[in-house]
């Protein structure tokens, strides 16, 4: 059986602290994230720096990436802003021959928006938005909602170790 933990979410909301966390706590567990993925796939692209459009498709392309690699991975973690509400999301979270579980990332608007624009001069070059919008922030504001899933509200420090506690009570064999 294959097990798969997804920490969806906006961007800035956490996700990557979150799934960071619990790939540390469960080590038998492999963490693909999105961003790291857009990275390289951009180390590869360059010459296109600072291209909207580029910086997009590579987003897209690392969440393809993600999708495929899932299958192979017999523990996987997923940490990415996936497009929950999108039909083909959905279907690929469905699809996933696995057992799963969410880890919900939110925070409001202003929050999300706050924190991206501190970060944003700190990103890679891969990541050329300097500012959240609305429809960035609602193509991920809600869960996939199709596991068992948990809701943080990152607006304020979260319990790490509870989060990982939870996965532990949902998959005891990980205890």
């Amino acid at each position: 059986m294959r097990y798969a933990v997804f920490v969806t979410g906006t961007p800035a909301s956490g996700k990557s602290a979150v799934a960071e966390f619990l790939a540390n706590a469960l080590p038998a567990f492999v963490l693909l994230q999105k961003d790291v993925l857009k990275e390289a796939l951009f180390e590869v692209l360059h010459e296109s720096a600072g291209e909207a459009v580029l910086s997009r498709q590579l987003s897209d392309a690392a969440i393809r990436l993600l999708w495929t690699l899932a299958p192979k991975c017999p523990r996987v973690i997923l940490e990415a802003n996936f497009r929950t509400l999108e039909t083909m999301e959905r279907e690929r979270f469905q699809a996933l021959d696995a057992k799963k579980l969410e880890v919900h990332c939110s925070c409001p608007f202003e929050v999300a928006r706050r924190r991206f624009g501190v970060r944003a001069t700190e990103r890679h070059p891969a990541h050329t938005l300097r500012d959240l919008s609305r429809e960035i922030y609602e193509e991920s504001e809600a869960p996939f909602g199709l596991s068992p899933l948990i809701q943080l509200d990152t607006t304020s420090p979260v319990d790490l170790p509870e989060i990982v506690n939870w996965v532990r009570r949902q998959w005891p064999e990980f205890r």
